[in-house]
C-alpha cells in the first residue's frame, strides 16, 4: 500500500480513507484463509498444502469458491464464525440481531423497550459486537445505569461473553460518574441526607459542558 501525502494541504475526504479499508478488508480475508489452513492442518496436512498452493495459484474468486464455498459474508467480518454466532444468531430474534449489529456510522440509536424484553442482552451483545466485531477499543466504551444492580449485571453478562476484554469497558452508574468527573466521595459519611447527589450531577454537567472546574464549596460539602 502507497500512501500519497496532498501537497497542498487540507482535510482528509471520504474517498481519502477508501484505498486504506480496501486493505484491511483484504486482511480480514487473508486471515480467514489462514483460519481455513490450520483447521486443514489439523485435519489433513496434504489438504492444508493443496490449499496454500492454490491461494498462490488461483484467482481470489476461484480459491474462495473451492475453498471456502458458502461464507461470502462469513469472512468478510473482523471475528470468527463462533464468535459471530455467540454474540448475533444467539440472540434469535431479528429486531434484536439488527440493533446489535448496526454498522451505521455516526448514528445514535434509540432503543424503546418494557421489562423484560431484553434490553440488557441487546446492550451486553452490542459492546460484545463492538469489540469482537468491529474491533472498537474497549477502553473507548462508556456503559452507564441507574443503579449499581444494573452495572454489576452487565459486567458479569460481558465478561462471560467475551472474557477478560470486558475488565477495559468503563461500566458505572451515572451518579458514580459524575461523582469521579468531579472528584467527590461520600467514604465516611454516614446520613443519607447529606448527600448531594442532583448537585453533583449538575456540576458533572457544566465540567463536560466546558462551563469550569468544580466549585470549592461543592467539593467541601460532598466529602468527609
Amino acid at each position: 500500500m502507497t500512501v500519497h501525502l496532498n501537497p497542498s494541504g487540507g482535510l482528509f475526504t471520504v474517498k481519502d480513507f477508501v484505498p486504506l479499508e480496501e486493505h484491511y478488508a483484504e486482511q480480514t480475508i487473508q486471515t480467514h484463509v489462514m483460519a481455513a489452513y490450520a483447521e486443514k492442518g489439523l485435519a489433513a496436512m496434504d489438504q492444508a498444502l493443496r490449499l496454500s498452493e492454490d491461494y498462490f495459484v488461483l484467482e481470489r474468486d476461484a480459491f474462495l469458491r473451492r475453498w471456502m464455498p458458502g461464507k461470502g459474508g462469513e469472512i468478510r467480518r473482523q471475528t470468527t464464525g463462533t464468535s459471530w454466532k455467540a454474540i448475533v444468531e444467539a440472540l434469535k430474534n431479528p429486531v434484536q440481531q439488527e440493533i446489535v449489529a448496526d454498522d451505521r456510522e455516526q448514528t445514535s440509536v434509540l432503543v424503546l423497550a418494557g421489562p423484560g424484553s431484553g434490553k440488557t442482552r441487546v446492550l451486553v451483545h452490542r459492546i460484545a459486537y463492538l469489540i469482537r466485531v468491529r474491533r472498537e477499543d474497549p477502553r473507548g466504551i462508556l456503559v452507564l445505569t441507574y443503579n449499581r444492580h444494573a452495572a454489576a449485571e452487565i459486567r458479569i453478562r460481558l465478561r462471560h461473553l467475551i472474557g477478560d476484554d470486558a475488565n477495559a469497558v468503563t461500566i458505572s452508574t451515572c451518579h458514580a460518574l459524575a461523582m469521579r468527573l468531579v472528584g467527590a466521595s461520600f467514604a465516611g459519611t454516614a446520613n443519607e441526607t447529606m448527600h448531594d447527589f442532583d448537585g453533583i450531577v449538575m456540576e458533572a454537567v457544566r465540567l463536560l459542558n466546558g462551563e469550569g472546574s468544580a466549585s470549592p464549596r461543592r467539593r467541601h460539602n460532598a466529602t468527609p
